[in-house]
């Protein structure tokens, strides 16, 4: 990891100049940065294809890497992360997901920090205030506890093409400066699972 980094920056590459033309047609007003990091994943069970860019990763280091595919994938205590790349802690850099062929979703699962060890998630910075906006016009603060684990994140109003996060404050690292997430995707699942309770395949919760 670094104490003083440096940005590593690559221009997108998702799939051509055809296909982000047409992310441009289908989502709207798509917030993106000059320069991104990404990384695209095809059909899945509740979309046709998801995009994960970031403004900036942390260079890879030995067979450590931080690049945005880290965060699109959760193996339990996941050992990988997305660290920013920018000198100090990583304020203002984003994450954008853009998702193709998918229905609305009114809530994020997300995991902080670089979870490898005990020691790598205190030595690394996590992420304490996020502002989220999303394609369908909202602009909200969200505030994630200093956690590992998986936990939800609840919007105030539905997204569906594109929805970003932007770093607003930090919990410091021990030892380095970087700025660490181990995973955020919308909850699909959430959606079925709503779907299924109104359909009355599901009970509904308790009313308390």
């Amino acid at each position: 990891m670094r104490s003083t980094a440096h940005a590593m920056r690559t221009r997108a590459a998702v799939a051509g100049a055809g296909f982000l033309a047409a992310l441009i047609v289908t989502s709207g007003a798509t917030p993106a940065a000059a320069q991104e990091t990404c990384w695209s994943g095809r059909h899945a069970q509740f979309f046709n294809a998801i995009h994960y860019c970031v403004s900036s990763a942390l260079a890879p280091q030995g067979d450590n890497n931080y690049g945005p595919e880290n965060l699109a994938r959760w193996e339990g205590n996941s050992a990988k992360a997305w660290c920013e790349g920018v000198r100090g802690n990583g304020i203002g850099e984003t994450i954008t997901i853009r998702i193709e062929g998918a229905v609305p979703f009114r809530r994020l699962l997300v995991a902080n920090g670089y979870p490898k060890s005990a020691q790598s998630y205190a030595n690394n910075g996590r992420v304490k205030t996020v502002e989220i906006t999303a394609d369908t016009g909202f602009r909200t603060l969200a505030n994630l506890p200093d956690r590992s684990d998986i936990l939800p994140v609840e919007l105030p109003n539905l997204a569906q093409h594109w929805i970003q996060l932007k770093i607003v404050d930090v919990y410091p690292g021990q030892r380095f400066t970087d700025t660490c997430l181990s995973f955020v995707t919308p909850d699909f699942e959430y959606e079925e699972e709503l779907l299924l309770r109104e359909q009355g395949v599901l009970p509904r919760p308790p009313q308390r």
